[in-house]
Order: C-alpha cells, then sequence, then structure tokens
C-alpha cells in the first residue's frame, strides 16, 4: 500500500517528533538503484536500452556530482558506502554480461556496454572514500584500469587514456605494494594507448618510468618485457626519424629484461645458455624479441648482427618447431654477407623443411660434399627438423633409423671437433626411441637405441653409454630395460627370468629390484610382482644392504597376494614369517597385527574354516606380543584363540574328518588359556547383544564341551564343573543354557547329569527374569512343541493360582494366572479358553485391589510342580 492511501489518522504530520525526514540525495540514490536493477536484469538482445541506460547513468554522474560540490556538508558515510555498493553492483552485472556468450553486437552497442561498465568506477571516484573499505583507492584504480583496457580494445585510446589517467593520482603514492602493482599495470598501460594513438615517446617516457616499478618481481619485469616489445614492433613498422624511438634498442631492452626476468630469484628455474627457460611465455617473447630484431638489423644492412641473432633463437630450446622467417633471414644474411657455403646450408634446410623426410638423405650428402666446417651442427638441426616433424609411425621411425646409420651420414660427425654435435645426435635418437618405448613400440624403440651407437664413441668415458644401449650385454641398465620392454609385451615369465638373473651381474645393485616391483605394479604384472618380492625376501638373510624393509616387503607381498585368489596357504606363510620376524626385531618393526584376523574373517565367510582357524591362531600370536596388559588387547586375543577352535570345528564337520589327538590337546589348551583372559575382558554388567563379545562366554563353553566330549566318560565332572561356572555368570541367558542342555542329552555319550541341571537352570532363570520369554520355556521358538503339552503346562500354571487365592496371597495368585493367560495365547487351539481366562483376571484384580504383581519373599515362590491339579470351583481349568 502506498503512503498516500493510508488514512489521515495513520499519518505523520512532518511536526510531529517522530517524524524523520528523508536522507539527502534520496532520491538520486533511487534512481541509481532502479538504474542497477535495469542493468542486472537487461536482455542480452536489446541494444536500444543499453544506449538509453548508457545516457540515464551520463546524467546520474552528472546530477549527483553536482549534488556533492554543491552540498554545504558534503555527502556523508552511509551514502558513500550505498553508492560503493551499488556500484559494485553495476560493475558486477557488467563482467556478468561480457562473460556470457551473447549474439555478436554491433559497435553502437559494444560502446554503450563499456560506457556502462565506466559508470561503475566514476561513482567511485564522486563518492569518495567512505569508512571501513579496505584498500579503497586501489580498487577505484584497478576498475578504471579494466575499463581502459576495453575502450583499448574497442579501439578508443583517446577514451582509455582518460580512464587511466583518472586511476593514476589515486595510487601514485606507492605506499603498499598493491599500489605498487597496480601503478605498474597502469603504466603500461598507458603505454599501450600512447603507442596506439601514435605518442611513442610519451610510451618510451612511460616504460622509461616504469622500470623501478617492474624491477620487484619477475613477473613485473616480464610485464615490462612484453611492452617493450610491443613499442619496440611498432617502431619497426612507422621507422619514427625520433632518434629517441630506435627499433633496436627498444628490442634490445626487451631482451635484457627476458634475461633479467629468467635470473630472477623468483624464477622456478632460472635459464642458462643452454637450459630450459623459466616459463613459456618468458621464451615466447624471447623468441619472438629475436626474430624482430634480426629483421631489424637485416634491414639496416647488419648482417652479422641478424646471423647473431639467429644463431641465438637456434640456440635457445623455444617452444617447439622454429619459425620459419628464421631461416629466411639467415639465408639473405648469408648471402648478402658473400657467405656461400653457409647460404647454401641454410637453403638446403628450407628445401628440407618444404619437401620432407623422402629429400633428407639428398640434403645430408650435399652438406657432406660442400660443408666441410659446420656440416656436423648442419646435419643435426636437419635431422632434429626430420625427428619433429616425423610424427609418432612406425614407417617414419624406419625410415629415420635407415637415414642416420647411412656411412655418409655418420662420418659427417667424425672427428673430435665434433663431440658436442655427436652427443646431440646420441641423445636425439635416445630420445626418440624412449618415446616410441612409452608408447609399446618395443621392437622401434630397440632398433632406435641400437642405432645410437652409431653417435657413441668408443673411448673409455664412453663405455657406460655403449654398455646401456646393448639389450643383451649382461649390464643391470640393459636387463632392467628389457625387462620393462618384457613387461609391456605381457611376457610375464621371461621377465620373472630375467629378473633373477640380475643378481648375477657385476654392477648389480638391489635397488633395480625395487624398481622391477614397481614397474610390474604400474604394468598390472602382479605375478612378476610377488616374485620380485619373494626374491628380494630371500637377500635379507645374507645381510646384505637393501632398499626396502623387510617389513615392508611382507606387507607389500601379502598385499598383492590378497589380489590373486587362492593364495591363502601363500599369505598364511609369509605372516608367519612376519611373525617370527617380529619375535626377533621387535614389535615396533612389524605391524602386520591385525592382518591375520582380518585375512581369518575374509576366508570365515568363504568357508575355509581350516585356514581360518589357522589364520586366527597366528592373530593370537601376534596380540600377545608387546604389552599383554591393554585389555583391548586380552579381549583381540581371547577371541581369536576361541575362534580359532570353533573353525577348527565347523572344519571337521564340513571335511567330515575327525580330529586328530594333537588337534584336540591343541585346542583345550587354546580354549584354557582362553577361559583365563575371559573374566578379564567381560563387562561390569549384564549386556544382552548380539556381538561377538557378548556371547564369548558361551562360545567359549559350547567348543570347551564338544572337545570334552571327544574324551571319555572321566571327563564328565569337568563338563559339569564347566557349565555351572557358566550358569553363574552375567553372561548366561536361558538359551544359552537350552542349547547346552540339548547337546549334553545327545551325541554318542550323553552326561544326562549335565542335561538335568541345564535344562532346570533355564526354565528356572526364564522364570525368574522380569519378563519371561514363555516360547522358550515350552519350544515355540520353532513352532514344534507338542500342542497336548503346551495345553497341559497353561492349565496347570492356571490352577496352580488356586491355592494362593485360598491362602489370600494375591500377588502369587496374580502370577500363576498371568503365566497360564500368557501360555495359553501361544497356542491358536486354547482361544476358546482366553476370554474366560482373561474376564476371570480382570475381577481377580478388581477384588485384590492394587497390589505389586510381584510376590514378596513373605509370599514365597510358586511351585514348579507339574502335579496338584484337581476338581476346584474356581478358578480351575480342565
Amino acid at each position: 500500500m502506498k503512503i498516500s492511501e493510508l488514512s489521515p489518522e495513520y499519518r505523520i504530520s512532518q511536526l510531529s517528533p517522530e517524524y524523520r525526514p528523508p536522507p539527502p540525495h534520496a532520491a538520486l540514490l533511487t534512481d541509481l538503484n532502479r538504474i542497477v536493477a535495469d542493468v542486472e536484469a537487461l536482455d542480452a538482445s536489446d541494444s536500444s536500452s543499453l544506449e538509453k541506460l548508457a545516457a540515464d547513468l551520463r546524467c546520474l554522474l552528472t546530477n549527483l556530482a553536482s549534488a556533492t560540490s554543491s552540498s554545504s556538508s558534503g555527502l556523508n558515510g552511509a551514502f558513500r558506502l550505498k553508492v560503493w555498493n551499488l556500484a559494485f553492483r553495476l560493475w558486477n552485472a557488467c563482467v556478468d554480461r561480457a562473460n556470457h556468450n551473447f549474439p555478436e553486437r554491433g559497435p553502437e552497442a559494444a560502446v554503450a556496454e563499456t560506457e556502462i561498465r565506466q559508470a561503475a568506477p566514476e561513482l567511485l571516484l564522486i563518492a569518495g572514500l567512505p569508512v571501513g573499505v579496505p584498500n579503497a583507492t586501489v580498487k577505484a584504480a584497478s576498475l578504471f584500469h579494466r575499463t581502459g583496457l576495453v575502450w583499448l580494445d574497442l579501439g578508443r585510446a583517446d577514451l582509455a587514456s582518460a580512464c587511466f589517467e583518472k586511476a593514476t593520482p589515486l595510487v601514485c603514492a606507492v605506499d603498499t605494494e598493491e599500489d605498487r602493482d597496480i601503478l605498474l599495470d597502469l603504466n603500461l598501460a598507458r603505454a599501450r594507448a600512447a603507442s596506439n594513438q601514435g605518442k611513442h615517446a610519451l610510451a618510451v617516457a612511460l616504460l622509461s618510468r616504469s622500470k623501478p616499478l617492474a624491477a620487484a618481481s619477475s613477473e613485473g619485469v616480464k610485464a615490462l618485457a612484453e611492452a617493450y616489445l610491443l613499442l619496440g614492433k611498432a617502431a619497426f613498422a612507422t621507422k619514427s626519424p625520433d632518434p629517441a624511438i630506435d627499433a633496436s634498442t627498444l628490442l634490445t631492452e626487451a631482451l635484457d629484461l627476458c634475461e633479467k626476468a629468467a635470473a630472477s630469484p623468483s624464477c622456478d628455474t632460472p635459464t642458462t645458455p643452454r637450459s630450459t627457460p623459466a616459463t613459456p611465455k618468458l621464451q615466447v617473447i624471447k623468441d619472438q624479441c629475436l626474430r624482430f630484431l634480426a629483421a631489424e638489423r637485416l634491414e639496416a644492412n647488419d648482417y652479422e648482427g641478424t646471423l647473431h641473432c639467429t644463431r641465438v633463437s637456434r640456440a635457445s630450446p623455444g617452444l617447439g618447431k622454429e619459425h620459419s622467417s628464421i631461416a629466411f633471414m639467415a639465408l639473405r644474411a648469408c648471402l648478402s654477407s658473400g657467405k656461400l657455403v653457409d647460404a647454401e646450408r641454410e637453403l638446403a634446410e628450407l628445401y628440407l623443411a618444404s619437401a620432407g623426410l623422402d629429400a633428407a638423405l639428398k640434403v645430408l650428402v650435399a652438406l657432406a660434399a660442400r660443408c666441410h666446417a659446420s656440416a656436423a651442427a648442419a646435419a643435426v638441426r636437419v635431422l632434429k627438423t626430420v625427428v619433429q616433424g616425423a610424427g609418432g609411425g612406425a614407417g617414419r621411425a624406419r625410415a629415420i633409423a635407415e637415414l642416420v646409420s647411412d656411412e655418409r651420414v655418420v662420418a659427417l660427425f667424425n672427428g673430435p671437433a665434433n663431440t658436442h654435435e655427436r652427443d646431440t645426435m646420441h641423445a636425439l635418437l635416445w630420445t626418440c626411441g624412449s618415446e616410441h618405448f612409452h608408447a609399446n613400440n618395443c621392437e622401434i624403440c630397440a632398433d632406435l637405441i641400437e642405432r645410437s651407437m652409431l653417435y657413441v664413441s668408443r673411448d673409455e668415458e664412453s663405455r657406460s653409454r655403449r654398455a646401456k644401449c646393448f639389450r643383451v650385454e649382461p649390464n643391470i641398465h640393459c636387463a632392467f630395460l628389457k625387462f620393462k620392454i618384457l613387461l609391456h609385451k605381457k611376457e610375464d615369465d621371461e621377465a620373472i627370468k630375467l629378473m633373477k638373473t640380475m643378481v648375477g651381474y657385476v654392477d648389480f645393485n638391489p635397488h633395480f629390484l625395487a624398481l622391477s616391483i614397481h614397474e610390474a605394479i604400474v604394468c598390472k604384472s602382479f605375478r612378476v610382482a610377488v616374485a620380485s618380492l619373494t626374491f628380494l625376501l630371500g637377500l635379507y638373510s645374507a645381510g646384505k644392504p637393501l632398499p626396502m624393509s623387510e617389513a615392508t616387503v611382507l606387507r607389500n607381498l601379502i598385499a598383492l597376494l590378497l589380489r590373486e585368489p587362492g593364495s591363502e596357504a601363500e599369505i598364511l606363510k609369509y605372516s608367519r614369517r612376519a611373525k617370527l620376524r617380529m619375535d626377533e626385531l621387535g614389535v615396533e618393526t612389524f605391524w602386520e597385527r591385525g592382518l591375520s584376523w582380518n585375512m581369518a574373517l575374509k576366508v570365515v565367510k568363504e568357508k575355509k574354516y581350516d585356514y581360518s582357524s589357522e589364520f586366527f591362531e597366528l592373530a593370537a600370536e601376534f596380540f600377545s606380543s608387546g604389552n599383554g596388559e591393554d585389555d583391548a588387547n586380552l579381549l583381540l586375543i581371547c577371541k581369536s584363540l576361541i575362534m580359532s577352535v570353533s573353525c577348527m570345528l565347523q572344519a571337521e564337520e564340513l571335511n567330515k574328518s575327525p580330529l586328530s589327538d594333537s588337534d584336540l590337546k591343541k585346542g583345550i589348551e587354546m580354549l584354557r588359556r582362553a577361559g583365563k583372559l575371559l573374566p578379564l575382558t567381560l563387562p561390569s554388567a549384564p549386556v544382552i547383544s548380539d556381538q561377538l563379545e557378548n556371547n564369548l562366554p558361551f562360545l567359549h563353553t559350547f567348543n570347551f564341551y564338544q572337545l570334552l566330549n571327544r574324551l571319555d566318560t572321566s571327563a564328565h565332572p569337568q563338563q559339569l564343573q564347566l557349565v555351572k561356572s557358566f550358569a553363574a555368570s552375567k553372561a548366561c541367558t536361558p538359551g544359552h543354557l537350552l542349547i547346552l542342555g540339548d547337546m549334553a542329552s545327545e551325541g554318542t555319550q550323553p552326561n544326562l547329569q549335565v542335561a538335568e541341571f541345564l535344562l532346570k537352570a533355564s526354565i528356572s532363570t526364564a522364570l525368574a527374569s522380569h519378563s519371561p520369554n514363555y516360547g522358550i520355556v515350552v519350544g515355540l521358538r520353532d513352532g514344534e512343541y507338542p500342542f497336548e503339552e503346551g495345553r497341559w503346562l497353561a492349565i496347570t500354571a492356571w490352577n496352580k493360582s488356586y491355592l494362593p487365592v485360598r491362602l489370600g496371597q494375591h500377588s502369587v495368585a496374580k502370577k500363576w494366572m498371568k503365566m497360564g493367560l500368557d501360555l495359553a495365547r501361544h497356542f491358536d487351539r486354547m482361544k476358546l479358553y482366553i476370554p474366560g481366562m482373561e474376564e476371570c483376571f480382570e475381577k481377580f484384580q478388581k477384588l485384590s485391589g492394587k497390589e505389586p504383581d510381584e510376590c514378596s519373599q513373605q509370599d514365597g515362590e510358586p511351585s514348579t510342580s507339574m502335579s496338584g491339579t484337581g476338581s476346584m470351583s474356581q478358578p480351575v481349568l480342565v
């Protein structure tokens, strides 16, 4: 609802103390907010709205500037901050529009878009510096700088210069590093704008003024070098008569700055005369400087200067193929200076670049015939051009191999003066062979590496390099290379044989075994990796210094064996070795303690109980090492021992083969040891859970009873003592007792004394619980209990309430009545009795009052005898 629509009684008078006048220039702020919102919602295809918004912003800026100058108190801080927020919203909207792939717009729309963008820094300039905005001047200057760059891209150098000139006073103090960086960017941008306007002298002055600002960082020096390069190219094109605007001087300055940036300590990899450049961008600038400087020197008839630039450019590593203009300028310089032999060489290289590999041999033969002093260097360049342009095809690689092995080509590299070129040629062919090796072209790789031997001297110093080239020589480097080739060819058996012969080489180093393991894993040849680890493991007994610790080798070996199905025997063997070595070297050296436990759980799921029993036994040995007083450690030992015997019994049942006397004695001894640890691991309060920790006492008793059952009847007293001890523990449940009682009553040697005790204890324990589970009492868990027996139990329990009723023992009577009712509900065929029983039970509860359901000590316990039912009037069932 608008303010004018409110009824008069709700309007606040301007004379009222509650009235608050609007802030000064509020209307301007409202208009600015509207325009910014329109820019944010502007459709990309609507170019007419762009021009209208640009006009609105120009008018608003004029009004805002006028209001600021006419105001006596100026703008307050809150107003300034709002203008800044709206200005940055406007800027972000323009940036978002620029980042979208809008359809191509006309020049008028592009100009209007840039005017809207420039309005953002203009607003910041008019609003001034609000309190609380960090680096406000730098932010404003940065927006002017970026707007000026957009104007430059549109070809409006005059408008760009205006933006740069507005930004420069904001950061001229250079108080911080950020101020220095933005001022350097502004100077470089102003120099570019001045150069575009033809004001080269101003551009030179601005670049000279930027040197102290750029010297602080390699990035700044690199940016300044690029600016000098652009100005040098412009001066070279315009041929200015001003001696201060000399293209050679500017390009040389750019080249010096490249060298300075490359040698800067902040550069990652400083360059040397024949090293890789610090950054690709810097090398591009350097290559362009040399190329344009060579062209400038050629135009100035300085042919030696031209040749010097081309030589430096060729000696530089570069970023790829040589620029075509380098060879052309070198050819012209050689012809103009009368160096006809060098000119022929350059012409041959130009011919090669256009004719390709097929003409390479003719070119090299011609060089051998006519160029004597520099033939090897020229041949290297020719062959480098061939290799770089040949690609990765097998046919091309074979053609290169034939080319470099021609006697006439090899002869070009003879003599001590060509040592450097010969080494370069060897490295070139070796690198080419390595690339084919990584592409799994092993035969081509071997061929190229063998051809590289033609460029290795036979002196003493080159013996190691020659040895690396021989594939069949018993040399560890050659053997390892062949090993890698065999891995790539998936010839695992041959790779394993070669790996085992490495140790016999004179220059054998155990590190090559570690490298062999790594290569085998990378190639996913796990069988070779296992064989290498096993072979390496055999060297530890000899006491040799090895690259990996024995524990690491065992751990990696077991980890690889885990990938292979059916490796349980090997894993068990090496796990036992780890245990033996742990006893000798100490617990700190080996940490395979949890591996045996995890492996045991794995094979249990696969029902390989023979192995699981041994793994659990080994886990107990691992956990017994070290700090045996730790509660968690004791629990793990106890679980491992009990689970080992459980798996032993499962394996006996699965394999249908009785335990041997030695296994029987070992199992009894393990359970006796676990029985001593059990009291130390049990919780202080009984916990009902299906977790293994809470079922350990039952599992221990169950397994121990079965093993004792394999002995003669003399073990019966020991069995009785065992179950009595379990029945008195907090982990005992009626279900556990029922299972044990069932086991004691069956088998070839039933122990009826134990069975009677367990069954009575099961019923007593179930009935004495707070919420008795009568399904266990009558055996209804699987629905197998006979109806007649169940009916007799329910009626007997109900009739047992008669005597307590007559004696006034209401709580005892309620318990028996409730027990009979609960038992009756387990049988569908007793549903005719249940309504009458429920009605009688409800009446009895009302008559007896609110006495507790639990019988007191004075009332006594209900009799467990099943006899004594007779004819009773109330509440007897028959």
